[in-house]
């Protein structure tokens, strides 16, 4: 992307003009007999030579116009993936994972809705992006619903199938199969796929059969070269689409050679690529077509030699030389493009032939300078930070807003910063970071902590890919270049936003708020699975005289130490809350009558056994009150009710204890 930083400056056009060039050179011919060498040596000699110079101006130009065409057909490439990508790899990819999020697929697993709702729910998705064949869903119990209706083969189990085994080990998003036979049907489709998650545990996969309709039908529009083909080739390499059969169904495509042009894409999100396969004869036709009129005039030029005079193959020889040396000066140092020959003969038609392809190609490379140094105005002068690595973490390129973020300037950034590791306030993340990236290529808005010049951490959001060097000494290595915009912020608000809204600011634990979030969704798996849900509610003995002998801070300190100690004791899925002045609750998702009164009385030795804050002499004491209830007596009001009344039972029978209720 910032090849350009590196390049020189574009260079005027220069316009054909006529050329000014040196006298033509004598031949000298050895003293033998002078007709025998004038009517046959001469013309043979000066034929042959002029030949061979043509022949080598011929495949200097026509070198020239192969490369150029190789660099359209690797662009050709690149644009076909991108095309691809953006409209039939995305749409199913947002479409599948829409699907896997669905309600009504959540519900209809849980048994609460018919498979009819969820056909419409596929109905809709089918309308809206055409090309599926199936959607369906199977379970790790060898269940599947599909639509639309198909005879399944007797024996058919889920969880063998390709689509499974690819949704079951996603990661990060859909995964996609290499192309297979369809069980209904008998088709060759692909399948991407997404898994089923439920309370933490994948149960199961939801996947869409594609067809190669839309895949041909953009293969077909692309223009390639006499003879060329388009293919899309798997994660393997394999061929499983494509403009020519012959190659369907191989291994892999041939290895780019002599004979045959093949290039191939960078891959794709789903790891497929472009593949374009060119007859390297087809690669430059009209130097193809050009070549057979040389030849036969050169050949007719050698059968009259004998009637020609020394003078008219001296001309001719002259000619060739000046063709020739015109060829290599042009290449080699970049002059102006001219016209040697004024005449309209071979020599001309050849001279304007080359002056043609190389104009194209300096036009070509001068709108590609002019697009990188718009580019580079824009890199340096956009509000956000872009920035080009290599892969062991040296920078190449920092814009001015980028090393301001930082705290340096630009220069200064570029001579201190010996390896952007450096930057990452928690290295860990920067190993996360170049995992990912080298997973997929590409990463989008991942917020991490970065160093200041000063020490100063601060947020920050980064987009990055990965590319490959391909410059001269480049020889391949991966470069990651992104943007980075500061989102110090919004982390801050939206961090003080949820502590606001979910956390007691006093003890940190969650308040009224989150309790009775979390215990709604509680009681909602609870009526689905039948699991058991334990509440324990206590409050702190005498608190009131506490802060009225000890004062407010002394009961304060109390809270938060009583909140720090309920949180520890506590499962990953259980919830410590703060109701109110000096009542707690705690919520236990999946618990027995037994393991709740063992935490209670684990948390009232607890409390006893604690450091005591400032002046406080002796430990309190809590008196808790449990209640458990099971699958649909599950009802938050009456459970909170029930765990209530045990602790005032629990008051009533003396203090520091606990009751069920």
């Amino acid at each position: 992307m910032v090849d350009y930083l590196d390049r020189g400056r574009s260079r005027p056009r220069r316009h054909a003009t006529p050329a000014t060039l040196p006298g033509r050179t004598l031949m000298r011919i050895p003293r033998l007999s002078r007709p025998l060498l004038l009517t046959i040596l001469v013309p043979i000699g000066g034929g042959i030579l002029m030949l061979m110079l043509v022949l080598i101006a011929f495949e200097s130009a026509r070198g020239v116009a192969i490369e150029e065409q190789e660099r359209k057909a690797e662009e050709i490439v690149e644009l076909t993936a991108s095309t691809i990508e953006e409209l039939w790899i995305a749409p199913r990819r947002e479409a599948i994972e829409t699907l896997a999020d669905s309600r009504t697929l959540e519900r209809r697993i849980e048994g609460q809705v018919p498979f009819d709702a969820l056909a419409r729910e596929w109905r809709v998705a089918e309308d809206l992006l055409r090309g599926y064949f199936f959607i369906y869903y199977g379970l790790r119990d060898g269940t599947i619903e599909y639509y639309p209706d198909g005879e399944l083969p007797e024996d058919f189990d889920p969880r063998g199938r390709p689509w499974y085994e690819a949704g079951m080990s996603a990661e990060g998003g859909p995964a996609w199969t290499s192309p297979y036979e369809e069980a209904i049907t008998g088709e060759t489709v692909v399948s991407t796929a997404a898994p089923i998650d439920q309370g933490g545990e994948r149960i199961g996969v939801i996947s869409t059969d594609i067809q190669f309709d839309g895949l041909k039908a953009i293969l077909e529009h692309i223009e390639l070269p006499t003879g060329g083909s388009v293919f899309l080739v798997d994660e393997s390499g394999r061929p499983f689409i494509g403009t020519d059969a012959a190659y369907i169904g191989r291994d892999r495509l041939p290895p780019s050679g002599e004979e045959l042009f093949v290039a191939s894409s960078e891959p794709m999100s789903n790891g497929w690529r472009a593949s374009v396969t060119i007859p390297r004869p087809h690669l430059a036709e009209s130097f193809a077509d050009l070549l057979q009129p040389i030849m036969v005039a050169s050949v007719l030029i050698l059968l009259i030699g004998g009637g020609i005079t020394s003078l008219l193959v001296g001309r001719t020889a002259s000619r060739a030389y000046r063709l020739a040396g015109y060829f290599q000066r042009t290449l080699e140092q970049d002059a102006p493009l001219q016209e040697v020959f004024r005449t309209r003969d071979e020599f001309s038609l050849l001279n304007e032939r080359f002056n043609e392809v190389l104009d194209q190609a300096r036009r070509t490379a001068e709108h590609r300078l002019a697009q990188e140094r718009a580019f580079r105005f824009l890199v340096e002068q956009a509000p956000v930070g872009f920035f080009k690595t290599n892969r062991q973490g040296e920078l190449l390129y920092i814009n001015p807003h980028c090393a301001s973020l930082l705290g340096y300037t630009q220069d200064e950034a570029m001579r201190e910063i010996v390896s952007v590791r450096e930057l990452y306030a928690d290295g860990t993340d920067r190993d996360r970071f170049l995992e990912e990236l080298l997973a997929h290529g590409e990463v989008r808005n991942r917020k991490m902590q970065f160093l200041k010049r000063c020490g100063e951490t601060f947020w920050i959001s980064m987009t990055a890919r990965l590319r490959e060097d391909t410059t001269a000494g480049g020889a391949g290595d991966l470069e990651l270049e992104g943007f980075l915009v500061d989102v110090t912020k919004e982390v801050e608000e939206r961090e003080s936003l949820v502590q606001m809204a979910e956390r007691d600011p006093l003890t940190g634990a969650g308040n009224r708020r989150a309790f009775d979030t979390a215990a709604e969704a509680v009681a909602e798996r609870a009526h689905a699975t039948g699991q058991q849900v334990a509440l324990i509610v206590f409050d702190v003995d005498h608190f009131k005289a506490i802060n009225d002998t000890y004062g407010h801070d002394a009961g304060d300190a109390l809270l938060r130490q009583i909140a720090e100690l309920g949180r520890y004791r506590l499962r990953e899925g259980d919830l410590f809350a703060r109701l109110g002045g000096d009542e707690f609750a705690v919520l236990l998702p999946g618990t027995s009558h037994e393991a709740a009164t063992r935490l209670a009385e684990r948390l009232r030795a607890d409390v006893r056994g604690m450091p005591l804050p400032g002046p406080v002499p002796e430990p309190p004491t809590l008196s808790l009150g449990i209640a458990v209830r099971a699958g649909g007596e599950v009802q938050i009001p009456a459970l909170f009710k029930a765990a209530d009344s045990a602790m005032y039972e629990a008051k009533q029978a003396g203090r520091d204890r606990w009751s069920t209720g």
